[in-house]
């Protein structure tokens, strides 16, 4: 049977070995994302209607749904996603002040998207 001072011992070890190994995992880091960009990302949504070749006329229900395959396809970036996903479930006039907002930050001048948002 181990003595008072052997088990002291061992338990001392077993804490050091504990300890040195979790100080050994590395530090979890956020991903980088290697593709599209914020900025880009953006100006795809802001341009979508000319990139995707919805007409100014016709079917209002008609145009949202052919703007929203488009940026279904071509919007990538993570966050722009997300950005994405909320706007869906706005009201026009909201969209627009979301998109003009995130336009000017990303440097663009304008959002087209916004102004055709504001018309519907």
């Amino acid at each position: 049977m181990p003595t008072e001072t052997t088990r002291t011992k061992l338990y001392s070890f077993a804490f050091a070995a504990v300890a040195l190994a979790l100080s050994c995992v590395p530090e979890a880091k956020e991903p980088v994302y290697k593709g599209q960009s914020y900025p880009q990302a953006i100006a795809t949504m802001c341009n979508a209607d000319e990139l995707a070749g919805v007409a100014a006329e016709g079917d209002p229900l008609e145009r949202s749904r052919k703007r929203g395959d488009f940026l279904k396809e071509r919007v990538e970036n993570p966050d722009a996603v997300y950005l994405y996903t909320i706007l869906r479930v706005e009201d026009p006039t909201a969209q627009a002040v979301t998109l003009r907002r995130e336009a000017c930050n990303t440097g663009l001048e304008r959002c087209a998207l916004a102004d055709t948002l504001d018309k519907e």
